[in-house]
């Protein structure tokens, strides 16, 4: 699958190089192709570099195959200052014994049934993953109403900050090592058989070494092989047209939005969304398919 993926990148920039005619990434397939294969070496060398080296967060971590193995308690964490606002929660920097790390808190006034299931749904997938290109899970405080989720702090911030924020236009080694770390940690996800639902720049954050992960698992679910996926989950502008036209959906939504995530990276712009759904499904098949 990790192959379907590099050949999936490889055939994404092409089409968009094509379309946009940049001058800064040539009009070379070929070439691209070779820089790609470059890109790929570079990044196998690095996860063989850093294998025998262990973060932070793995250091405070230790197997774990119980319920409460994952509960933090509260009064070992200090919380911060507040780094971003959800609509039902805000994110924290803070310290957790002596380690930088994330904190999502959730409002107790926003708290009912259906946020503590998501609550606990995102718990679930959190437990189940391990890799570079996903965000560490730490823990989580799961007596209600003080609800959070505690992760490793990631440094370089978002993509979307990166590069929305900067005005940043990207060396092509760089994006294509962006586009690779996404490409790495979705074909794990997959693998486990994982839906995120929301991919976008700014749910793909960068540690110190610009190490892109996959990270924000709110929507995320495990593949219902028999159930109906909820329909418009998601960001609009990410968001597959299956799934705002309320039909039947899978892994392959991901794929959709990650090929708007290379749009971002290519052009450093933010498609343009208007309020009525339609619309928005219109201006995102022309953007991939014209």
């Amino acid at each position: 699958m990790y192959l379907w993926w590099m050949d999936g990148l490889l055939r994404c920039l092409c089409c968009v190089q094509k379309l946009l005619t940049l001058p800064c990434y040539g009009q070379d397939t070929k070439a691209l192709h070779e820089e790609l294969g470059k890109a790929i070496a570079r990044s196998e060398g690095t996860w063989s570099g850093s294998s025998h080296s262990r973060s932070a967060a793995e250091k405070v971590i230790v197997p774990r195959s119980k319920p409460e193995d994952w509960e933090i308690d509260r009064r070992l964490l200090k919380i911060g200052e507040r780094i971003a606002s959800g609509s039902c929660g805000d994110l924290y920097r803070g310290m957790y014994l002596g380690m930088d790390v994330a904190i999502k808190v959730l409002r107790s006034e926003h708290l009912n049934d259906t946020l503590e299931d998501e609550f606990a749904q995102e718990i679930a997938i959190l437990k189940q993953v391990q890799h570079r290109n996903v965000v560490r899970f730490i823990g989580a405080c799961t007596n209600s109403p003080h609800l959070c989720i505690i992760t490793e702090f990631m440094p370089g911030g978002s993509l979307y900050e990166y590069l929305h924020k900067n005005h940043v236009v990207l060396k092509l080694s760089q994006l294509l090592s962006f586009a690779i770390d996404v490409c790495k940690g979705m074909e794990y996800l997959h693998q486990n058989n994982i839906i995120h639902r929301d991919l976008k720049a700014a749910n793909l954050l960068m540690d110190s070494n610009n190490v892109v992960k996959v990270a924000d698992f709110g929507v995320a679910r495990f593949q219902n092989n028999g159930g109906v996926m909820t329909a418009e989950t998601g960001t609009y502008r990410w968001m597959a047209p299956e799934i705002i036209n309320h039909q039947p959906y899978d892994q392959k939504a991901d794929v959709f939005s990650f090929a708007i995530v290379l749009w971002e990276l290519l052009t450093a712009k933010v498609l343009i969304c208007h309020e009525k759904g339609h619309m928005i499904i219109l201006e995102v098949e022309f953007v991939v398919l014209l």
